[in-house]
Formats: C-alpha cells, structure tokens, sequence
C-alpha cells in the first residue's frame, strides 16, 4: 500500500481502529493493516506476544522510501510457497523465475539454477530503479519535445493565420478595386448612352403622339370622301392638319460607338495581379574564408572532397584549392584569363569561356597539371563574337552568352548579343536574340542560369557608368518568349547585379556587388525579400555558387577598403 493510500485511509478513519475512541492516529501495523493510537500501542499491540514479531511505523513515515524498503525486505522472508501450505520461500529458480521452498527444490526443480532470493531481489531492484531513471530521462525529454513542438506548431499557426489574413485581405482589395472599376465602366457606358437614349425616346415620343394625329386625320378624310355630302368637302379644313406633316420631319439621330474591350485572366495574369505564395529560405552564415593570395574570385565551382576551382578574370589566375576548416590553401594556380564555367552532366569535364571565340572543355582528370590548361580540346567556336556567360542545363544543353566585341557598352547600337543553346555535342539548337516585338533582348548577358522547369535567367549588364556596370536580371521560356525583366528595388538607387543561382524550390538569388545585397525573386520575378549581406559581414557579393545540398557558397572581390577576398558559406534555412 502506497503512502498516499495510507493517508487517505488515515483520513476517512476518524478515531483508532483498535479502542475506536481515540482520534489521534499515529501507528500502522504492516500484518494487521490496521491504524491505532499511541496508547493502544503501549497497552495491546506491543505487549502481544503474537503480534511482537509485526513491523510497526509511524503513519507520518509511511511514505519515505526507506521505510518502504524496509516493509519489501520483511515481506521478503515471509513469502510463502504456493504449493506447500505452511512453507516459506527461501530460494529463487531462476530457470523457472519462480520464488519456492525447500520441498519445492527436491519434487520440482532438481538441476535447476538456484541463488537466494535477497540477491534476486537485490538486483532486479536495481536495474528497476535505473529502468525508473531512464523513464523519467525518457518523460523529461518527451516533455520537453511536446513543449518545443507546441511552441513550433503555435509559431506555425500564427503564421499561418497572418498568411491566411493576408490572402483574404489581398482579395478584399482586389476585389473592391475591381467592383469600383466596374462601377466606373460602367459610369462610363452610361456618359455614352444615356444622352442618346433620352433624346430617342424623346423622338419615338414625338413621333408616337404625331402619327396618332395622323391616324385621326386620316379617319376623318375618309369619312369625308366617303359622304355624299358635297358640302362637307367645301367646309374640310385642309390647312390646319399641314402642320402635323411638318412635324413629322425628326432630324436622325446618330449613335455613338463603344466597345468593351475584355481581358482574358489566365492564371499568371492572376498570380501578377493578386500573389504567390512562395517557400522564400533565410540564410545562416556557416564560415568564412579569406585568402590575401586570390584578391577576387569572379567564378567558382565546388568538387568533392572539399575541393574547389576558382577563377579570377582581374587577374588573368586559375586556382585549384583545398577548403580546410579554417582557410584555404592553394594546390595549383596557372596563368589563365577565364570569364565563366560550367560542369558538364557527367560529372567529369568542365567547360569554360575565356572572353574569346572558343569554348575549351577542360577533364578533371587533368586537374592535376593545371598548367596545360592551354592545350586543352575546343569544344565550339563562336567566331567572330565572343563568349560571355556559359551554363550547363538539367537536359545537359550548353547556353552561352556572346557578344561582338570585348569593349563594353559596344559602339554599334544593333550589336548582335544574344543567348545560343548548343547540344552536349557542340550543336547550335537556338539562338536567342529578340523579343516578340522586335526589340533586343539583351546588352551584355554576362552569367545564365536554368531551373527545373528550363526558363532561362539571365544578368545582363546595361551601363558602364563610372566603371560600376548597372544591370537588370531578364528571364525568357526555353522557346525565347520574355517572362520578366528585373531591375532592383527602391531601397538601392541603382542595381549591380553578377551573379544568378536557383534553389529546388524555384527562388531565384541575385547578388548585387556594389550594394552588398542577395535579392530573392519568385519565378514569376517579382521581389521576395533584399538581404543585406553587409549585415554578416559579407561585402562586394561577387560569384553565387548552390551546392546539392543546398549550400550557398558567395565569393566576394576585393578593393581599396576591402584589402582581402573572401568565400562565405551560407546555409539556406525554410524553417521558420
């Protein structure tokens, strides 16, 4: 019987069960089970020689683990033999798990394994005391999970209702804006109408009251030349009914012409109008690098084994590096001016543009002897333009980026740049240079980058102003139709993007060099959010590289205040 139990049935007991008069309960004897005063205890209880060997406590104690120790241990050699009345046991068979007697040894549990129940108890006691620790370990930790899930699911469903709220609010806006503008066309048709209906019915009116006229007129001249009377012709007023011809001369009426010209709403056209609902990540900076041997890192790409290639077109360098824990050590360098490059789907080569003719396709096998990078096959020739921007897509096509001259902005007005789509083979399959109406598409595409559903991002630079290169961000369909042009946000008075990468989830990052920002844009370009990466100590975001993993690698140039190039990881997070 458990403490509490005993101090419940200490309390519906109000007096002692032995003299039932005295309300002052202070023992309990285990055997008898029963609770008795301090004076009955002196006087019958403990003078009872049959009654001497029971385990008597104090009530108030009855609850202290030691004494339930003790009340177990008496129990334990008072355990009797369920076969053999009148016997105790004192054995435990431990093939059968059985507490029994002496007789029960040598009638049923010959050969068996025997130990003495103390230690039994002993060492089952023990492992239950460390079974109820690492229940409570086990309750504490479930306690403390349902505390932080009940935390998750209530930032969760706050959010959610915000969300909600505001989708239901953009559809009261919308919908009002759209009722008042139907108010206001149709205010408009009745500016067109109503003036030309009132004076038709005020003609149809005239007309109306003027042909009654007619009607009697009528009537009473054939009533006249139908009479034998030839005096009534004599008398027939002729004169006074010539006016009611002259009334019936109505000037015409022109109406006027108006169309409702209406809008088909396909569910972009929607989406534009109303929103999206988009699963836009927030970024954890993981570790930085800094190397004083790469002043800038204008491209990289990112191998196995904490390897990686980085390019820097200022200073004409390839480097093939290590990225330790801490820094960055330089395996090889070699003397190369390359622009852009690309992983080839197999895995194995890398294809890369040198702000040349030709694009070379480069084995990483041959890594090893960097050197000869200048010996390496071509793998296409875009004489006479030169190549830009190069991606490899999901599909394994080629894009690339070409443009008539080196000099940026061009001299000729009609310079012919433009996006090409070549085959894993070399093959040009299109080439992408207008848009429907005829106008360029782009100026200077500098890097390209697809996603999942092939529409086809391009930073493309526009000006050269004091040597910063404002750009835009345009996004065409794998066919070639414009999607979306991009061209930053208000809170930057100009927009300096380098870079395009896309996540899994179809958010589409931009860096912007001289503003030190990562923009986040929907795929149907609309502005998810600006990060401002100054704020994590990242400055002049140059080259974006997504791992599988979806890892942000962010390598930034240097400059007269930033002396050092830098490489970020950042950590792309969905939760909230």
């Amino acid at each position: 019987m458990s403490y509490s139990q005993t101090e419940h049935i200490a309390q519906s007991f109000a007096v002692c069960q032995i003299c039932e008069e005295s309300p002052d309960l202070k023992w309990k004897c285990i055997e008898c089970e029963l609770l008795f005063c301090n004076n009955c205890s002196t006087k019958f209880h403990s003078k009872s020689k049959s009654l001497a060997e029971h385990h008597v406590y104090d009530i108030k104690d009855c609850g202290a683990e030691s004494t339930i120790d003790s009340i177990r241990l008496n129990a334990l050699v008072n355990i009797t033999c369920q076969l053999h009345t009148g016997k105790k046991c004192s054995v435990f068979c431990k093939d059968c798990a059985v507490t029994i007697c002496t007789k029960c040894i040598k009638e049923l549990h010959t050969d068996h394994d025997f130990c003495d129940i103390s230690e039994v108890y002993e060492e089952k006691l023990l492992k239950m005391k460390s079974y109820e620790n690492k229940v409570e370990s086990h309750i504490e930790f479930y306690s403390q999970e349902e505390e932080r899930l009940q935390q998750k699911m209530s930032t969760g469903q706050k959010h959610y209702n915000e969300i909600k709220e505001n989708i239901s609010e953009q559809e009261n806006q919308i919908v009002n804006a759209v009722r008042n503008h139907s108010k206001k066309l149709l205010s408009e048709v009745d500016s067109h109408w109503k003036p030309t209906e009132e004076v038709l019915q005020q003609q149809i009116a005239t007309i109306m009251q003027t042909n009654e006229e007619l009607e009697l007129t009528k009537n009473e001249i054939n009533k006249t030349l139908q009479s034998i009377d030839a005096s009534k012709v004599l008398t027939a007023n002729i004169q006074a009914k010539e006016k009611l011809l002259k009334q019936a001369l109505i000037t015409p009426t022109n109406l006027k012409n108006f169309e409702f010209v209406n809008k088909s709403f396909s569910n972009n056209v929607i989406c534009r109008i109303f929103g999206h609902v988009y699963a836009a990540p927030k970024f954890e900076l993981v570790k930085s690098y800094e190397n004083s041997i790469i002043s800038s890192a204008s491209k990289m790409l990112v191998l196995e084994n904490n390897s990686a290639i980085i390019a820097s077109i200022w200073e004409d360098k390839l480097y093939k590096v290590t990225l330790s824990n801490d820094y960055i050590s330089i395996d090889t360098e070699t003397t190369q001016s390359l622009y852009d490059m690309a992983m080839m789907q197999n895995g194995n080569d890398i294809i890369f543009s040198e702000k040349a003719s030709d694009l070379k396709i480069l084995n990483l096998g041959s890594l090893s002897d960097i050197n000869r990078i200048k010996y390496f096959k071509i793998f296409h020739s875009c004489h006479p333009f030169i190549t830009l921007g190069l991606h490899v897509s999901m599909d394994n096509h080629i894009l690339v980026g070409i443009a008539e001259s080196k000099s940026f902005p061009t001299s000729k007005a009609d310079s012919a740049n433009r996006i090409i789509v070549l085959s894993s083979e070399g093959e040009v399959e299109k080439v992408h240079e207008f848009a429907a109406d005829q106008e360029r598409l782009f100026t200077r595409p500098i890097r390209i980058k697809t996603d999942f559903k092939n529409n086809i991002y391009v930073v493309d630079l526009v000006d050269k102003s004091f040597g910063k290169y404002e750009g835009r961000v345009v996004t065409i369909e794998w066919t070639g139709n414009l999607r979306w042009i991009y061209t930053g946000v208000q809170i930057f008075d100009k927009f300096f993007p380098r870079d395009v990468e896309v996540t899994s989830t179809g958010t589409v990052l931009v860096s912007d060099e001289k503003n030190h920002a990562l923009h986040l844009l929907s795929q149907a370009g609309e502005i998810l959010g600006c990060k401002t990466l100054a704020e994590m100590g990242i400055r002049l975001p140059h080259c974006l590289y997504m791992t599988e993993s979806e890892e942000l690698w962010v390598a930034c140039r240097k400059d007269d205040k930033y002396s050092n190039a830098k490489l970020h990881l950042l950590k792309l997070n969905y939760l909230m």
